[in-house]
């Protein structure tokens, strides 16, 4: 996967043969393609001229439903709108919407827009928001910071609160703010029929989101995959055995996101006294409380 000094060769290459705008700088743009492909690339490079394209055709005429002679023919007049992006001066604003449209292939069918939910949306909750971003944007804006003093961010942050409390809105301000890719999962979706199955999703959402960092997970009602194992050795979880399996798959992949910078695992639940206490353990999942 290219990194951000490849994908700025790669975006400049794209664009060779289109008008810029001055002052739009390709290399910023690239730096936040996290996950993208060289194919990628290229689209985003071909959305934006066609948006810039869009940008400048001219609305069309409004209709009348009074005869005026002279219609027909002045109906019939090619449009002077631009057929290609050549002259056609292509802005920041076009690449962002070009991105909304072409995303990752690696996280497609399985990111989620966040919205561009942000914390002055959210009232209140000033001391959870705060420790949200210690965990979430520190670690990602001040990378150099932690390494120079020897800090380790944290790998998860367990969200929990009555039903209601905007804890999945507030996942989604986290990832906006640290410009990170969302992608969420519910617990309950986690369960198949077949087995293997289950793990092999799971392990599946962590690599992508190793190809799309900075990006955050969020497993939504995570009780319903960590629920606390019985003194026998059996997980309390809707799947009995598959849980267990799941829960061990679970502890694994956060155990190996040492190595892997800009992952972050966000567990949303509202029953936490009912998982698993491996998964509370200090290194794993912080507790966060979201007041009612």
């Amino acid at each position: 996967m290219p990194g951000p000094s490849a994908r700025g060769s790669i975006l400049k290459l794209h664009a060779r043969g289109l008008t810029l705008a001055q002052g739009l700088d390709l290399d910023v743009i690239a730096a936040g393609c996290h996950g993208y492909t060289g194919a990628d690339l290229g689209a985003l490079c071909r959305e934006a001229a066609m948006a810039a394209i869009m940008r400048n055709v001219p609305p069309p005429p409004s209709c009348s439903t009074t005869s005026v002679p002279g219609a027909r023919e002045a109906s019939s007049t090619p449009s002077t709108a631009p057929a290609s992006a050549e002259g056609v001066q292509v802005k920041e604003a076009d690449f962002a919407r070009a991105r909304a449209c072409v995303g990752a292939s690696v996280v497609r069918g399985v990111a989620a827009d966040a919205g561009g939910t942000t914390w002055a949306e959210i009232a209140g909750l000033s001391d959870v928001k705060r420790r949200l971003r210690q965990a979430v944007e520190w670690p990602l804006h001040h990378a150099e910071a932690f390494q120079r003093i020897g800090v380790t961010p944290p790998r998860g942050v367990l969200l929990h609160g009555p039903p209601g409390c905007c804890k999945t809105t507030l996942a989604r301000a986290a990832a906006t703010a640290a410009k990170a890719t969302l992608l969420p999962l519910s617990g309950a979706e986690m369960f198949s029929m077949y087995v293997g199955e289950s793990e092999a999703m799971l392990r599946n959402l962590f690599q992508r989101a190793r190809l799309a960092a900075p990006s955050i997970i969020l497993l939504d009602e995570v009780d319903s995959l960590a629920s606390r194992r019985s003194s026998q050795g059996s997980s309390g979880s809707p799947g009995g055995d598959a849980g267990e399996r799941l829960l061990s798959t679970l502890l694994t992949e956060m155990d190996g996101l040492e190595s892997a910078e800009g992952i972050l695992v966000m567990g949303a639940t509202n029953r936490p006294q009912a998982m698993d206490a491996a998964l509370l353990r200090p290194g794993r999942f912080d507790l966060v409380r979201a007041p009612a």
